[in-house]
């Protein structure tokens, strides 16, 4: 950037006491993706939407690009400036007090369906009235800052909880409209495109100044969701809480099955999840495959009384436990469908042992001894679950004796996802080969007929955006960006349809960098 521009954008963000800061900028080299476009030249912090607005109206006077992160939590390099780009750090949007601080205290509005909103005297009777509770679809106006765990603390004393919860609770609810994120709820609820009523963004307009939008057409919300930033910032936005079923009312359970043959496993428990998903409604369908490598004696979880057994491998085998929760009138059909399945094993636990075992589920991801990792080859959307065992085969036969690595994932309403990535120890030539095998894993899979897979954008296709969706929906999000950013300033990075994907590791010291993805 010009010096005299980041001059001038200074002395703009100090008269409006704005906080920045052009110091110190590495950690926003990259982000969870491990994928980089260089260091930007200024951060700026918008605290709040007033700000927001003032910040926005003066990049677009100047035609100044922006990009948009959160919490930093991206996979797929959607949060990443250039040094050509202001970069706009939202993860305290709407969750600051007046001296800049986060927050806990906040208040919350609650809406139903048609926007009318519910008197705060009537949600404190609905907490005493369970059997209404469960039944009314209720949305939160919330700040563009809160994580999902930050709102299910508020929620708990109302007995509700968000609809869709993220692996990483920590993640910003705008950033998961944003990426249209999945998690525990989606088998239920679906993806955030599914669970938002209203959204509230602040975009441009033409002659370039900034413009807040207001959307409340549930067409519109469901094609702006995954927009990755392309269409601005959002500040607020109402997202769907549902009852907290008391755990008397759930039914808890892991069904587990071992096997030498990766492709059997999958091809046995494919098979048991779809029909699953015929005859049952769940709030969480999470699958792992478990191995040596993640199991560790020094975490209680692994020698628990209650789930000690699930952690007990044969030598050469592997074991995939898939973890079913929903309302036991919902699930009721759930024992018979594994019982059906010679070799399954079914066992039910309690509310609190599932949840030391969504814990392990998420170290799946990638924590082993002294290992990442690798984010690249990942959201396998596999369309029919009857053909995971083909899909789980090939990418152990592929990723055989190069670098470990698990699968894991979840169920949706209509199909399911893997993710998978390479583990790879800190050194230049495992990080090499894991970009190596993340790149012929993706060649060989995504599209294919004989695996009925594509890619899904759960964590967000980010720099992909444009290059992995399919033409229909390249063509819905130009149309989007012509309505919100018709000055084109927000995250134009993400249309390139053939995007340089870069290793951060070329800016880090002791590693040379394998050579850049086209």
């Amino acid at each position: 950037m010009d010096p005299g521009q980041l001059r001038e954008i200074q002395r703009f963000l100090i008269e409006k006491e704005i906080p920045f800061q052009t110091h110190r900028l590495d950690e926003y080299l990259t982000d969870a993706s491990f994928l980089t476009r260089g260091v930007p030249p200024i951060a700026v912090s918008i605290n709040s939407e007033e700000q927001a607005f003032q910040v926005v109206d003066f990049l677009a006077r100047k035609s100044l690009p922006i990009a948009i992160r959160a919490m930093g939590s991206s996979t797929a390099g959607a949060s990443l400036a250039d040094d050509e780009t202001v970069l706009l750090l939202a993860e305290r949007l709407g969750m600051c007090d007046r001296w800049g601080n986060r927050t806990i205290f906040f208040e919350t509005e609650f809406f139903l369906p048609d926007g009318s909103q519910i008197p705060k005297p009537e949600l404190k009777k609905l907490k005493d009235q369970p059997q209404i509770l469960r039944e009314m679809e209720i949305y939160a106006r919330v700040p563009a800052g809160i994580s999902t765990d930050e709102l299910d603390r508020y929620l708990y004393p109302h007995r509700l909880h968000t609809a869709i919860v993220p692996s990483s609770g920590w993640s910003s609810i705008a950033a998961n409209f944003s990426t249209n994120a999945g998690g525990n709820g989606s088998p239920t609820y679906g993806t955030f495109k599914d669970i938002v009523s209203r959204v509230r963004i602040i975009g441009t307009d033409l002659p370039p100044q900034a413009k807040i939008f207001t959307v409340t057409d549930p067409q519109k919300i469901s094609s702006m969701a995954g927009h990755q930033g392309l269409l601005g910032v959002i500040t607020d936005l109402d997202v769907r809480v549902v009852y907290n079923l008391p755990e008397e009312e759930l039914l808890s359970a892991v069904v587990s099955y071992d096997q030498a043959d990766l492709s059997m496993i999958g091809q046995e428990v494919g098979i048991l999840m779809d029909e699953v998903q015929s005859h049952c409604r769940m709030i969480n369908a999470e699958f792992l495959v478990l191995d040596p490598l993640i199991i560790d004696g020094s975490n209680p979880t692994f020698s628990d009384p209650e789930l000690k057994g699930f952690f007990d491998l044969k030598p050469g085998y592997r074991r995939m436990l898939v973890l079913y929760q929903g309302e036991r009138r919902l699930m009721e059909k759930l024992p018979q469908i594994a019982s059906s399945h010679g070799g399954i094993e079914y066992r039910e636990i309690s509310a609190a042992g599932l949840e030391k075992m969504l814990e392990v589920r998420k170290a799946a991801a990638g924590k082993a001894t002294g290992r990442i990792g690798v984010p690249g080859f990942e959201d396998i959307f596999v369309k029919d679950p009857k053909q995971l065992g083909k899909v789980l085969a090939k990418i152990c036969e592929m990723s055989e004796g190069i670098l470990p690595g698990r699968p894991y994932g979840h169920q949706y309403v209509n199909g399911l996802v893997i993710h998978y990535r390479p583990l790879a120890r800190l050194e230049r030539g495992d990080f090499e080969k894991a970009w190596a095998l993340t790149e012929s894993l993706g060649q060989e899979i995504f599209g294919k007929a004989e695996y009925a897979t594509e890619k899904r954008a759960e964590h967000g296709l980010g720099l992909e955006l444009f290059a992995c969706s399919p033409q229909e929906r390249v063509e819905e999000l130009l149309a989007l960006k012509r309505e919100f950013d018709p000055a084109m300033i927000f995250s134009v990075f993400l249309m390139d349809p053939k995007p340089k994907l870069r290793f951060a590791a070329e800016q880090l010291e002791g590693l040379t960098a394998p050579p850049s993805r086209a």
